[in-house]
């Protein structure tokens, strides 16, 4: 619930069965048998006392309403949903990188070896080149700060995680990303299955 309040829907692990032919606003409450497909939890809530998880599945918008289903919330939950989630914070690795520097006439020299060694064995074309991309690779990490290094610690989180700042008494009763302040945050319901075949699921 952390998580989700503070970074956005997270990914679980649920039993897709009880959710077949689910098309209504109802509470699943099946607990499922085993996890054999992946949903985005995007809120949850409560119900005349029924605490539940609000799921959006990669059904398109004609399963549960619009592509979204209620689940029993609490002791495992129902289908499954609290035996397996995952989330992460993207650590930006796109800025600041060693972008591949060549000489001018590094293609024409690979293209001079290449004639060279038109006639040869094909696996010394191969060394041949694989040769250079090496002494690329040496020079790269010489002359740069290398973000690659075998040394990394373990933990690189830089910033204290929801769970270790937020109370549970901090967290509303009732929360879902399709309506923060009047605000949808959530992207369009499709169907990733038949006749557009995706099964990466929404996560």
């Amino acid at each position: 619930m952390k998580e989700i309040l503070k970074n956005g829907p997270v990914s679980c692990g649920v039993d897709s069965g009880p959710l077949e032919g689910v098309k209504n606003w109802d509470i699943v409450t099946d607990p499922g048998q085993g996890i054999n497909h992946i949903v985005s939890v995007v809120g949850w809530g409560v119900d005349n006392g029924t605490k539940y998880w609000i799921l959006r599945n990669s059904w398109g918008e004609y399963f549960g309403k619009e592509g979204y289903a209620r689940i029993l919330k609490g002791n495992g939950g129902a289908i499954q949903i609290e035996s397996d989630c995952a989330w992460g914070i993207p650590v930006d690795t796109w800025s600041n990188q060693p972008y591949p520097k060549q000489q001018k006439n590094i293609s024409e020299t690979i293209q001079e070896e290449i004639i060279k060694t038109d006639e040869s064995p094909l696996e010394t074309l191969f060394d041949e080149m694989f040769d250079l991309k090496k002494e690329f690779k040496k020079e790269l990490l010489e002359d740069h700060e290398n973000p690659w290094k075998l040394d990394l610690p373990e933990e690189v989180i830089k910033s204290a995680k929801p769970e270790d700042y937020l109370d549970l008494e901090d967290v509303p009763a009732n929360f879902w990303w399709g309506d923060v302040n009047k605000t949808n945050y959530l992207s369009w319901t499709i169907n990733q299955h038949l006749p557009q075949y995706c099964g990466s699921c929404w996560a």
